[in-house]
């Protein structure tokens, strides 16, 4: 079992949730039962009447997610066995010619463009918004840290922007966007229409069919991507 703390990365400062996330995990360690809050990424802060109580089992284990995991402010508080694990995308994609098509922070970027549109309730121009903070704050307080990792994990899939593009390229083409970030999108638009499309929902079923011997359906397969309660009925 795990028990997972985020430490948002919607704040450019380490003080007040790395300090919270090492103590709560050092106090989980002992054996103490912790009330920890629950960030609503909604409202952009921590909920004042939802919270997680959560006292460890002997075969448990915290794991400590987001922007300032890696901090000593957090794992120099840890006593007893760490794990320190860096996952991002390390890779960027190239065109034939070499050309840089999607950097490192591209292809992020466009994961987050598409989340927080669907699970954030969050306008394409709050996320290039956001994103300047969460970019500023991993050069503050991630990349100093990332070679105390005990294992990096490299987390591109190349068929991402195949699949991606098809719900970033309407957001970055119908949405109002400040001027500001005009620029930007521009590019990323001229970047994702180079990929072709994949038809996400197709290809599960045939690897579904192939590997397990199940026939999906359409439905079935579009549940995989936007799970919910029913979402395993009929399988």
């Amino acid at each position: 079992a795990g028990n997972v703390v985020h430490v948002h990365d919607l704040v450019d400062f380490v003080s007040e949730e790395a300090e919270m996330a090492g103590k709560s995990a050092a106090r989980w360690l002992k054996g103490e039962t912790v009330k920890s809050p629950i960030f609503d990424f909604t409202t952009g802060k921590r909920s004042d009447t939802r919270f997680n109580e959560i006292t460890l089992g002997e075969t448990d284990a915290v794991i400590i997610e987001g922007l300032h995991a890696l901090n000593p402010v957090i794992t120099d508080k840890i006593d007893g066995k760490l794990m320190k694990i860096y996952i991002s995308v390390s890779s960027r994609i190239y065109d034939r010619k070499g050309k840089i098509i999607l950097n490192k922070r591209n292809l992020r970027f466009v994961r987050r463009l598409v989340r927080d549109y669907k699970f954030r309730d969050s306008t394409v121009d709050n996320t290039y918004k956001l994103w300047k903070n969460v970019t500023e704050g991993e050069d503050k307080y991630l990349f100093p840290y990332r070679s105390n990792a005990d294992i990096r994990i490299n987390t591109i899939h190349l068929y991402e922007p195949c699949v991606l593009k098809q719900q970033a390229l309407p957001l970055l083409e119908n949405s109002e966007i400040s001027d500001e970030y005009k620029s930007e999108a521009a590019k990323l638009r001229k970047s994702l229409e180079l990929f072709e499309d994949i038809d996400i929902i197709q290809e599960t079923r045939d690897y579904y069919k192939e590997v397990f011997g199940v026939e999906l359906t359409d439905d079935q397969a579009s549940a995989i991507f936007e799970p919910n309660a029913e979402a395993g009925s009929g399988f």
